[in-house]
């Protein structure tokens, strides 16, 4: 069956999206909060397997939170009749100014030392994880695994959020960009050595220019 939101077979170009109504606004929020957590699951697997189901929640649970913030910005593109049926934006510019931002982003301090954080995880946090697992304490335990899960995603969220609204240039329930996108996630969580970040953002800052100049 067709989802709210996404085009149906014969239904004209010009159509709108459907109007925000209570049941709507949840359909399009746990759409966000599935999404958000399949794609970034798989990125954050290593430190799941060692942390265990309790700091997985608390992972999940901060991609839910980033999942309520692209639910409200989508209400408000489409308020604007910034976002086409198809979930993507229809002025060329601001998309092409969202390539920009994200390639820019790419090479800040900030994209780094989230980048890093996410790879190898912080050594204090490590570090409290060890001390609170040698106390006898099981709700102590729970309660650790699962703040270290919520900071863990809190620093993936600033490390992939410029990426993430990349979604919205190419269709944000588009599935092929989902999942291109999920592996470069991947990759660029794998690659130490090799400038990932660094590369795409160079990479998306001459793209952006140049749709910037055609639009």
């Amino acid at each position: 069956m067709p989802m709210d939101g996404m085009p149906m077979p014969g239904m004209p170009m010009g159509a709108t999206p459907p109007a925000w109504t209570l049941y709507h606004a949840g359909a399009v929020l746990v759409a966000w909060i599935a999404m958000m957590v399949a794609m970034m699951l798989p990125t954050a697997a290593p430190a799941i397997m060692r942390r265990g189901p309790v700091f997985a929640l608390g992972y999940a649970t901060a991609w839910a939170g980033f999942g309520i913030a692209a639910t409200a910005l989508q209400w408000v593109l489409e308020r604007t009749g910034a976002l086409s049926i198809h979930m993507s934006l229809t002025s060329a510019a601001l998309a092409a100014a969202v390539v920009l931002a994200a390639g820019i982003y790419q090479l800040t301090p900030l994209k780094a030392a989230c980048l890093q954080h996410c790879r190898t995880e912080s050594d204090a946090d490590t570090a409290a994880i060890m001390t609170v697992a040698g106390t006898s304490t099981a709700g102590a335990r729970i309660v650790a695994a699962l703040a270290h899960g919520l900071r863990h995603g809190a620093h993936c969220i600033g490390c992939c959020w410029a990426l993430m609204l990349l979604l919205f240039v190419g269709g944000a329930m588009n599935l092929v960009w989902m999942a291109a996108l999920t592996l470069y996630l991947l990759l660029e969580k794998s690659l130490r050595r090799f400038p990932t970040a660094r590369t795409t953002g160079l990479a998306l800052i001459v793209a952006g220019t140049l749709a910037a100049l055609r639009a």
